[in-house]
């Protein structure tokens, strides 16, 4: 589901699917987004655009009503409001709250058909600040929940105090 809002955002049948369509500068969606995985995401936005320049900024409402801007897209010129094609951005900031929110897309230079929008956890938060490499020592040693685990067991260990990969 999105919002509309601003004037030039018009939606037609496009790519195989709606497409938002002749978007004109500083117009834009909301989505509602229900994140259920904190860290660092890339947003993906497959889109069209006959013109140089085309570019989305990417945001996040906050409770005040203003938008913090997590990343830029610069859109590929197609050459067609026919042909599309993915581009990706980087999200500057994690996103540190699981739960409903909302995202604005607002097109900063316009002219742009938008297909589909794709959010993809690049780097989920697994409270595992440090993995170091196997630890060939006679340490003992312990599963994440504190057991003692014995030579045969795969998976994230403590070792003298630190977490291990055994493969």
């Amino acid at each position: 589901d999105f919002y509309l809002g601003g004037d030039g955002i018009n939606v037609v049948n496009g790519n195989g699917g709606f497409a938002i369509n002749n978007t004109k500068q500083n117009a834009w969606t909301e989505y509602i987004v229900n994140f259920t995985q904190t860290g660092k995401y890339s947003c993906e936005v497959t889109a069209s655009s006959e013109v140089d320049g085309s570019k989305v900024a990417v945001g996040l409402l906050q409770s005040d009503g203003s938008v913090k801007t997590l990343t830029t897209i610069t859109l590929p010129k197609t050459g067609s409001k026919d042909v599309y094609q993915a581009k990706t951005g980087i999200i500057r900031n994690a996103i540190k709250e699981k739960g409903i929110q909302k995202l604005r897309f607002t097109v900063t230079s316009g002219n742009c058909n938008i297909d589909k929008v794709e959010l993809i956890c690049t780097n989920p938060d697994t409270g595992i600040n440090d993995i170091m490499s196997d630890d060939a020592s006679d340490a003992p040693a312990y599963n994440l929940m504190g057991v003692p685990v014995d030579a045969s067991y795969r998976g994230i260990v403590i070792k003298n105090g630190k977490k291990v990969v055994v493969k």
